[in-house]
C-alpha cells in the first residue's frame, strides 16, 4: 500500500506559524515590518561529525577547515594555531560555508560562549565547521547583512542567555533556533539599514583599532623600559651616588658567560642561586569542596595577573595537611604547561586578596632566598622580554610544550644589590602608572559595547531614520520566502 502524501500547508498556515502574535512580540515595530520566527526565514544546518583519527592540521585540496569556537571571535572567523582539517567526504554539499552564513557556537561547557556568532564574508568550498557549532543560513529575500546583524545585537544575546538560565542548557538545539523572534522589514529597507548601521559599526572597529595600537605601543614601551632597566641604564646616575653598596650575600661564583653586558657592580648568577622553585601537586575533583582555601590551578595563571574566574576549592583543613603547598603574598607563579602563548608568558604575582590559596600540579611558584631580593624586582624581570625569550630557548615539546624546574633554574639572572633593586622598582613603577594613565583615560573614554548596542537597537527598531512608510509591507516579502522554501 502506497504512503499518502504529505499535505501540502496553505500560506496562511504558513503565515501563522511563522509571525510572532502581538502578546510575543517584544517591542513595537514599524507597520510594514512583521515580527518573524528565525526558523521561517532561515535554514539551521548542523556540523560535520568526525573522529580523532580523521583529524588533521595539513590545508591541502582534499581537506576542509574546520571552524570550532575558538576560531569564532567578535563576530568573526580567525585562524588559529590549532586549526583542523578533515576530508572533503566528510562534509555534506550543504555544510560548505556561503556568504552570509551565520555560525554559533551551540555546545559548550561555558555560558559566556554559548550562541557566539560569528558572520560569513565570503563563500568558501574549503571551509565547514564542526560538530558543536550550528550554522543560519539566511532564505533567499533575507539581506544576509541584515540578518548577521541581528545575530551581533541584545536582542539575540538577551534571548540566547534567557535559553542558557531557564534550562540551564549548554546546548542549543534547533527547536530553540527556530523558534527564535526577529524584525523584519522589506528588502529595500533591510539593504538601508544594513549600509548605514554597517557604516556607524565600521567607525567602532575604526576607534576600537585605535586603542589596540595604544596598547601595543604600550606593551612596547613597557619592553622598552625593562630592557634598560635590567641592563643598569635607569639607575647609572643612582650608582654613581650610592657607590658603597653590595651585592646580596647569595652566590660567591659568577657565570662564565654572560647573555649581555651589564654594570660592573652587578654579576650573573643562576635563577636557581636567587629563588626556591616548588610545584604543585594533583588534587582529585573528588576532594574539590565549594567553600573552603582556594586551589591555584594552571589556568589562574594569566598574562602579568592571576585569574580567579574559574575558582575550585579544598577544604580548609588542607592548610595544615598541605602546608608545603601553601601560598603566600608575593609569591610569583608561573605555568609550567604551554607558558606562552601569543608571545606571552603566563606569570604572576600573588596579593593579600589572592591568599590564602594552594598550589596545583604544573605551576611553578618562586620565592627569594633571601630578604636581600626584592619580590617585585624578580617579578619584574620575569615579566621581561629577555626572561620570556630564556623561557622560550629552553621549551620542551612540541604538541603541548613545558618547562620543568632544572631548566627554570639554570636560567641566567642579573644580581643587583637590594638598594638598587628598590631604585629600579620605584623607576620603572613611575614610568608605567603615568604610561598606565594615559592609556587608561583612552581605554574609558568610550564604551564601545553599549555604543555598538545602542545602534543595533535603533536600527532592529527602525529608528535609523532609514524607514519608508509608504513602502510596501514585509508580509509581502515573507510570503515570498515561504512560498520559495
Amino acid at each position: 500500500m502506497s504512503k499518502a502524501k504529505k499535505k501540502q500547508k496553505t500560506m496562511e498556515e504558513l503565515l501563522e506559524e511563522a509571525l510572532v502574535p502581538e502578546e510575543e512580540q517584544p517591542y513595537k515595530v514599524p507597520e510594514n515590518w512583521v515580527w518573524v520566527r528565525l526558523g521561517s526565514i532561515s535554514e539551521i544546518i548542523r556540523g560535520v561529525s568526525y573522529k580523532k583519527h580523521q583529524v588533521t592540521t595539513d590545508l591541502n585540496d582534499s581537506n576542509a577547515f574546520i571552524i570550532r569556537g575558538g576560531n569564532i571571535q567578535d563576530g568573526k572567523i580567525v585562524n588559529q594555531k590549532d586549526n583542523v582539517y578533515v576530508p572533503k567526504e566528510l562534509v555534506r554539499n550543504e555544510q560548505f560555508i556561503r556568504k552570509g552564513d551565520v555560525v554559533i557556537v551551540s555546545s559548550t561547557g561555558s555560558s559566556k560562549v554559548i550562541g557566539k556568532p560569528g558572520i560569513i564574508k565570503e563563500d568558501d568550498e574549503d571551509t565547514s565547521f564542526g560538530a558543536f557549532i550550528t550554522m543560519i543560513r539566511p532564505n533567499e529575500g533575507i539581506h544576509y547583512s541584515y540578518f548577521g546583524m541581528y545575530f551581533l545585537s541584545h536582542l539575540y544575546r538577551e534571548k540566547i542567555v534567557s535559553l542558557a538560565k531557564g534550562s540551564n542548557i549548554n546546548n542549543i538545539k534547533k527547536e530553540h533556533l527556530t523558534q527564535l523572534t526577529m524584525p523584519v522589514p522589506n528588502v529595500n529597507e533591510q539593504i538601508r539599514i544594513a549600509d548605514k548601521a554597517g557604516r556607524l559599526l565600521y567607525k567602532i572597529d575604526e576607534a576600537k583599532r585605535f586603542i589596540e595600537e595604544a596598547k601595543e605601543t604600550f606593551e612596547l614601551r613597557r619592553a622598552a623600559i625593562l630592557d634598560k632597566a635590567f641592563r643598569g641604564e635607569l639607575t647609572e646616575e643612582w650608582r654613581k651616588e650610592n657607590p658603597e653598596v653590595r651585592l646580596p650575600r647569595i652566590s660567591d661564583s659568577a657565570l662564565a658567560e654572560a647573555p649581555y653586558d651589564i654594570p660592573s657592580e652587578w654579576k650573573w648568577v643562576r635563577l636557581g642561586d636567587v629563588c626556591s622553585l616548588l610545584s604543585g601537586k594533583g588534587f582529585k575533583k573528588a576532594e574539590y569542596t565549594d567553600e573552603g582555601v582556594k586551589l591555584l590551578k594552571i589556568q589562574n595563571v594569566s598574562y602579568r595577573k592571576i585569574d580567579w574566574s574559574d575558582v575550585s576549592c579544598l577544604p580548609d583543613h588542607y592548610l595544615e595537611t598541605e602546608a608545603k603547598l601553601v601560598l603566600h603574598p608575593q609569591d610569583i607563579l608561573i605555568a609550567l604547561n604551554r607558558p606562552i602563548t601569543n608571545n606571552k608568558l603566563k606569570v604572576g604575582m600573588l596579593k593579600d586578596e589572592d591568599t590564602p590559596a594552594i598550589l596545583y600540579q604544573r605551576v611553578g611558584c618562586l620565592r627569594p632566598v633571601s630578604e636581600e631580593l626584592d619580590p617585585s624586582f624578580l617579578y619584574l624581570l620575569f615579566t621581561s622580554g629577555y626572561f620570556l625569550n630564556e623561557i622560550q630557548k629552553r621549551l620542551l615539546g612540541s604538541d603541548q610544550p613545558y618547562i620543568n624546574m632544572p631548566q627554570l633554574k639554570e636560567i641566567p639572572i642579573p644580581l643587583v644589590s637590594y638598594p638598587e633593586q628598590k631604585a629600579i622598582v620605584e623607576s620603572v613603577h613611575t614610568f608605567l602608572k603615568k604610561e598606565q594613565k594615559a592609556l587608561g583615560r583612552v581605554e574609558s573614554s568610550i564604551d564601545f559595547e553599549s555604543l555598538q548596542s545602542s545602534i543595533l537597537s535603533q536600527a532592529f527598531r527602525g529608528e535609523l531614520g532609514t524607514n519608508e512608510p509608504a513602502e510596501e509591507s514585509a508580509i509581502e516579502l515573507l510570503k515570498k520566502v515561504l512560498q520559495n522554501r
